[in-house]
């Protein structure tokens, strides 16, 4: 039966916000948790942060048996490593090659790891095609980061049905009644809406496998026990991403 594949990415066009932790960590939950069978696009060229995430991983592997012994652990049945794909240049052949594989149906998810400038010829490229099918922005409560967001929501807005901020970095002193009241205003001024899970702030949240003995972020496995033991609130966002696709299908 041909699958309803949904396209999505992390996406701001400010640096620092977290958006490729989240595109590679919920593409390896998809996978390695749930047996989704997934794709990523690296197109956040030239420094393809995925993409050379992997390559960094498959050398710590090598050199580490108890890396390897943990990664082959994620892999039984179907599942294997999901691939990667750089998207370094023929932007219209890439686009062609998303819809074409979107509509092919072969695959339950598309991640899309796009670069934060709008001025990217491959983001003028792949935004107005309206292959991507959910956008979600990672926000914090810094004014700038905010009105900058709001401004490429309504953009994307014109592309996509669903475009939705996601509240990131919280930290644990941080009044839920806060986040509350600018989600609402959010929506009542905007018309933007909020995911309800919020990610919470861990000073882990950025590390590699192979630079420390626990880490968050991999392409080739997701460390289930680490990311609860931090309660970072992340596989909350990615199950309420994943009931979206359900509704919607």
């Amino acid at each position: 039966m041909m699958k309803q594949t949904r396209v999505i990415s992390f996406y701001t066009d400010k640096g620092g916000t977290g958006k490729t932790t989240m595109n590679v960590t919920l593409c390896s939950y998809l996978a390695y948790k749930l047996g989704y069978s997934t794709i990523l696009f690296d197109a956040d060229n030239p420094s393809l942060h995925a993409y050379e995430l992997l390559k960094r991983e498959l050398e710590a592997i090598e050199k580490d048996n108890e890396l390897k012994q943990m990664v082959q652990q994620s892999f039984s049945g179907d599942i294997r490593p999901y691939e990667i794909f750089a998207v370094r240049d023929e932007f219209d052949r890439v686009v062609k090659t998303l819809q074409t594989v979107k509509n092919a149906g072969n695959y339950d998810f598309i991640i899309i790891d796009l670069p934060g400038a709008l001025n990217n010829e491959f983001v003028k490229k792949i935004v107005p095609a309206k292959v991507i099918d959910s956008y979600y922005l990672p926000t914090t409560l810094d004014k700038t980061v905010m009105v900058s967001n709001i401004k490429l929501a309504n953009l994307l807005k014109g592309y996509a049905d669903d475009v939705q901020f996601v509240w990131n970095n919280v930290f644990h002193y941080d009044k839920p009644q806060m986040y509350d009241a600018y989600s609402r205003m959010l929506t009542e001024s905007y018309g933007i809406s909020v995911l309800r899970s919020r990610i919470k702030n861990t000073v882990y949240f950025r590390r590699e496998m192979g630079s420390e003995s626990t880490f968050f972020k991999s392409t080739l496995c997701y460390p289930e026990a680490f990311i609860n033991k931090n309660r970072s609130n992340i596989s909350d966002l990615f199950n309420e991403i994943i009931e979206i696709k359900t509704n919607d299908g």
